[in-house]
């Protein structure tokens, strides 16, 4: 039993030694990328909205578009000395459906950061008749994504998984 330790020892010092030096270090201090948000993610046609941002270069235009990054301008910002901003956009009155809002300009040439931040909106129809959210079809959004709790389970599933086998083969 002792000569397997020693033996995986070794090989764990060696592993270090050789492979160690050639993973990419992390930068220290560590990048801010510009960040982006929304005052809300499920808006009504025709909504005012507060688009914020930060982490962008400093006293720098960006421009908010609506779904891509040359599609329509929705407002024009300048990023305060700190890279921040806060602005109101109205939406289209009839704009419905998923759609991304992407902020263009304000790059901080940070290393490993997207170069325009986005937001996905999903704009919730309404209906003629009653002027209500939803009202008409559709199924009406609960504010919890479920894609979230099933990738959150699977590794969860994943993990319980791997330790039951590592546990069954160290008392073989």
């Amino acid at each position: 039993m002792r000569v397997r330790a020693m033996i995986a020892l070794g090989l764990a010092s060696l592993w270090l030694v050789l492979v160690g030096p050639a993973s990419s270090a992390v930068a220290y201090p560590p990048t801010t990328c510009p960040t982006m948000s929304i005052s809300t993610e499920n808006p009504l046609p025709g909504a005012t909205m507060t688009v914020t941002g930060n982490n962008f270069a400093a006293n720098a235009s960006i421009q908010l578009r609506l779904d891509t990054s040359s599609g329509n301008v929705m407002a024009t910002v300048t990023s305060s000395a700190t890279g921040a901003f806060s602005v109101q956009v109205t939406l289209p009155a009839g704009l419905f459906g998923r759609h991304k809002f992407v902020a263009v300009g304000g790059d901080t040439d940070a290393t490993g950061c997207p170069v325009d931040p986005f937001q996905v909106i999903n704009v919730q129809p309404i209906s003629a008749s009653s002027g209500a959210a939803g009202a008409g079809g559709g199924t009406a959004f609960t504010g919890f994504d479920i894609m979230a709790l099933l990738v959150g389970a699977a590794v969860l599933i994943g993990a319980g998984v791997l330790f039951n086998r590592r546990g069954h083969a160290s008392r073989v």
